[in-house]
């Protein structure tokens, strides 16, 4: 008899998965991603031409801490999404 195995869940989320995750568009996602600066949306992985964004990033954006500097970040509103 083996074990029932829990979901892997992935450290990585791509354009789409991070909209849904941040409760966001895809279009507030890539604007996001394009500024640039201390405390700002964590920069994507770029995969085989896919960008890509690290869940750690993201719960620390939306902390509002810069898990590389540690400046305050600068947080959108973001929508509460029902489980």
């Amino acid at each position: 008899m083996t074990a029932a195995r829990e979901p892997i869940s992935p450290a990585l989320l791509s354009v789409d998965d991070t909209a849904t995750y941040l409760g966001v568009s895809r279009a507030t996602v890539y604007r996001m991603s394009a500024e640039r600066g201390v405390g700002r949306f964590p920069a994507p992985k770029l995969i085989r031409g896919r960008r890509l964004f690290a869940i750690k990033d993201l719960d620390a954006f939306i902390a509002g801490a810069n898990p590389v500097s540690g400046h305050q970040a600068r947080v959108p509103r973001l929508r509460q999404v029902s489980a």
